[in-house]
């Protein structure tokens, strides 16, 4: 039998590092392409076990001054 290292379970410590993603959402976006943006970082926080990625969604809006 041909000895396979390679299959031996890793012995790694990945970082517990949290990381804040800010998501700023433009006017007429539609919500494809939000749900596109984000499935990425909640994959890989499903896969992690842990929320490694903190997702904030921020909008901007202008208010018209009242004249």
């Amino acid at each position: 039998m041909v000895n396979a290292p390679f299959l031996e379970t890793p012995h790694c410590q990945a970082s517990q590092t949290k990381t804040k993603v800010v998501i700023l959402i433009a006017g007429g976006v539609s919500l494809t392409t939000i749900s596109t943006t984000l499935e990425p970082f909640q994959q890989a926080n499903k896969l992690l076990g842990w929320e490694k990625f903190n997702l904030t969604l921020v909008s901007i809006t202008e208010k018209n001054p009242v004249e």
